[in-house]
């Protein structure tokens, strides 16, 4: 605790000290503002700041080359438009202009149709969609809603429908779906999973492909991201649940910019400028390193755990006058989780204290972009990137106090990605958009499973394969904006694998109407459909003595998914909306036996260790509602409710729920932002923050005792399904941060509380080889965390 005090002590010092002197809080605001769909250039584009009042407070329009310039923009929140003529005014409610950096972006805007009796001006919020289930998150959420810790993802369990399947780590459950479902992208590609400690959370302490404890790319390179949970456009895939499409943004390409950011996430060093200020190329670049990482080289352990990470990630920007734009991108990340079991009999308490775990794991992408307008109709955005994500655990039993640890588990997972993608947008005319493009990807993969049985003196293989892959993505799609108020997207997703000749079609479909600006309805379809996890197509079985995949020749896991979605918009601030969805899984691989209800659904990490057919089934289906305020008159809140089930069939036929059924999940993330100026010209913002969540506990296999401590290892009774439930979920996060803006520089101090009650549900049940008998784990206790972040 003492290094705690002493963070905390020169993090106060540092910012209560500021110069007297009273300075111009001013800010300039610049970008430029393009069309959406081709990426040329909007002159005579207006740009407008109004007060709380709607009163137009600073204004500019963009010149010949769609650049805009505001320039001595006072500090404060404003609602932001973006005007011009033939499309639809952009809106962000919630905008803010603050010390420290220059605030540069790039509006995108929809054409649209005015109809000859058109009197209101069509508008549309920078967060609202056409197609239902999507949305945006920008950096401010991960700073604003309290304990999101700067995690992107974890912003998402905010919203309906999605849930955390545990506190330590980011991976989400959504409508049900294992986490497994989700798609990771960077700037528009496919990536390997892009978290440190990929094995947070789980049961087992194993591998998992879909998140993890922390995302490995730092919010301070992060533009807005989408995310959409279900019913995708054409141009996603090989996902079922969700999909989270991450972008990065440009650094400034006038000055010389830094943050630096200290707390008990980590330390966090980020700077960005030109590279040439004539042509308007710049660069971001940002380094982190683990604040557990820094205690831990002082000796300093949680839990007996020494846990650390650390990462890289950068931006380099080149736009060019007639050969397009240029983007070169990168991340890296390091992490490992090492436990020392206990060397002295009074020190062994619970079964975990007689093993050696060394969990390690790397992540690494690199890439480019280049995006062009081809003429006033067209564009093409083409991307090459490679990522690959290498994790290793072993365990380590303590058999005899005097004798070295003997290893018992071993697991290997490496993901590799190398994809090449290009898109083709055009305008047929102003009613009719065409999209194409195809996602070439070269997939490697390593695995590797080993364990040894109680009473035995090697190990067995359960998976082991190296080798690689290629899936082919092609997709079309296409927008016919009838009228003003009706639009249709018809699109068309195909998938090849060349590991078994696996080939799907996936038809998707949305219509949107606009009944009036206030009333919104949509009815989307999507088929949908995912390869196999790799330790599942490389389970090793031994057949007559010789080594066997059995499940590599399994097809796509695939999924109808359908949704409905009414919006009400009050106002630009003010949303609610409500959508009912059904998704049907079919083509699962699932155990060929009658008395052994196992199914992929259930899956999140390790291996099942049988041969799989493609027979089983699932189903999703629920309602979700949720009321959006965004800031505004100093206040936003986000309130969601859930309601729906999850079940899955085994080989028998009958229905069960899957292990992620909690039925429900009801969020309430709630704000306030106090600021004023005094009258020594400093400009100071107070924010509280508050969430609180309840959601229904998941599902358990019961515990084979007696099979247990025969094999001194936990054994599931896997005759009946996920029957064990655990306890619900009620959780309530404080954030609290104080802000000083000043001419040249802001600074932030933030404390986050997340489970301010300390609430610790069951997390899951195991046998303990100490204790000889199944014990209850449960989930962790209040985290607080402590930041502080300067910018200049």
């Amino acid at each position: 605790m003492r290094y705690l005090s002493v963070a905390i002590l020169f993090l106060s010092l540092t910012f209560l000290y500021t110069p007297l002197q009273a300075q111009d809080l001013t800010q300039r605001l610049r970008g430029r503002v393009l069309d959406a769909n081709t990426y040329r250039v909007l002159p005579l584009s207006n740009v407008k700041l109004l007060d709380s009042d709607e009163s137009i407070q600073f204004e500019a329009t963009s010149g010949e080359d769609g650049k805009f310039l505001l320039e001595k923009v006072a500090y404060g929140r404003y609602q932001l438009q973006v005007l011009a003529e033939g499309y639809e005014t952009y809106i962000i409610p919630d905008f803010q202009i603050g010390g420290g950096k220059e605030v540069v972006l790039d509006f995108s805007l929809q054409a649209t149709i005015f109809e000859a009796a058109e009197v209101e001006i069509n508008s549309k919020n920078e967060r609202e969609f056409d197609r239902p289930s999507i949305h945006m998150i920008k950096v401010e959420d991960t700073e604003k809603l309290a304990a999101s810790f700067f995690d992107p993802a974890r912003v998402v369990a905010s919203y309906s429908g999605v849930v955390q399947s545990d506190n330590q780590s980011n991976n989400l459950i959504i409508r049900g779906n294992s986490p497994t479902g989700i798609r990771w992208r960077l700037e528009g590609v496919a990536i390997a999973n892009p978290n440190h400690l990929p094995n947070a959370g789980t049961f087992s302490d194993r591998i998992s492909l879909s998140g993890g404890g922390q995302s490995i790319l730092s919010t301070q390179l992060m533009a807005n991201s989408i995310f959409s949970k279900g019913a995708f456009s054409a141009e996603y895939g090989d996902a079922l649940s969700g999909v989270f499409d991450m972008r990065l943004r440009a650094g400034n390409n006038q000055k010389n910019e830094f943050t630096v950011q200290a707390g008990l996430i980590g330390l966090d060093l980020s700077a960005e400028g030109p590279i040439s200020k004539k042509s308007g190329s710049s660069f971001l670049v940002n380094y982190r390193y683990s604040f557990t990482g820094l205690l831990a080289a002082m000796g300093v352990t949680f839990g007996g755990e020494d846990i650390r990470f650390q990462d890289i990630a950068f931006n380099l920007s080149f736009p060019t006058e007639k050969a397009g734009s240029f983007t070169i991108f990168g991340m890296g990340g390091q992490s490992s989780n090492v436990f020392k079991g206990a060397r002295v009999d009074t020190a062994i308490a619970i079964g975990k204290d007689r093993f050696d775990i060394d969990f390690g794991s790397r992540t690494g992408a690199i890439g480019m972009t280049h995006t062009i307008s081809l003429g006033t109709k067209s564009s093409l955005r083409t991307v090459l990137s490679t990522s690959r994500i290498s994790s290793s655990r072993e365990g380590k039993l303590i058999e005899n106090l005097d004798n070295p640890a003997v290893p018992v588990e071993e697991d290997e997972l490496s993901q590799g990605f190398l994809t090449l993608t290009t898109g083709l947008t055009h305008q047929v005319n102003p009613k009719l958009y065409l999209k194409s493009g195809i996602y070439l990807t070269y997939q490697s993969t390593r695995v590797l499973s080993t364990f040894r049985p109680f009473g035995s003196d090697s190990l067995i293989t359960r998976a082991s394969h190296e080798g690689a892959t290629q899936l082919l993505r092609p997709y079309l799609s296409i927008r016919y904006q009838a009228k003003d108020w009706l639009s249709l997207d018809l699109g068309l997703h195909a998938q090849y694998l060349t590991l078994n000749g696996s080939f799907v079609l996936e038809p998707r479909v949305n219509i949107h109407t606009r009944l009036n600006q206030r009333h919104h309805l949509s009815v989307a379809y999507g088929l949908h459909s995912q390869q196999q996890l790799p330790q599942i197509y490389f389970t090793r079985l031994s057949v007559g003595g010789e080594s066997a995949f059995p499940n590599q020749d399994l097809g796509f896991t695939q999924a109808h998914h359908a949704v409905l979605s009414y919006k009400y918009r009050h106002s630009e601030n003010l949303s609610f909306s409500l959508e009912p969805y059904f998704q049907y899984l079919f083509n699962v691989p699932i155990v060929p036996d009658l008395n052994r209800p196992i199914s992929t659904l259930n899956l999140i990490e390790g291996v099942i260790t049988d041969s799989l057919v493609n027979e089983g089934l699932g189903r999703n289906y629920g309602v979700e509602a949720a009321v959006n305020k965004y800031l505004s008159d100093r206040f936003y809140t986000i309130i969601t409710a859930s309601f729906y089930e999850s079940q899955y069939t085994g080989f028998d036929g009958e229905w069960r729920d899957t292990r992620f059924n909690g039925n429900y999940a009801f969020t309430a993330s709630l704000g306030y932002e106090y600021d004023r100026l005094t009258k020594k010209g400093k400009n100071r913002v107070w924010g509280a923050n508050i969430r609180i969540v309840q959601t229904g506990g998941l599902l358990l296999q019961q515990v084979d005792t007696l099979a247990s401590i025969e094999q001194q290892q936990t054994v599931f009774d896997e005759t009946q399904g996920f029957t064990d439930r655990m306890d619900d979920l009620f959780r309530i996060d404080l954030g609290f941060s104080f802000k000083q803006n000043r001419a040249k520089r802001s600074r932030v101090l933030s404390l986050n509380i997340q489970n301010l009650t300390n609430n610790q549900p069951l997390a899951f049940r195991v046998f303990d080889i100490v204790e000889q008998k199944v014990v209850e784990r449960r989930r962790f206790g209040m985290i607080p965390v402590l930041s502080y972040r300067l910018e200049f």
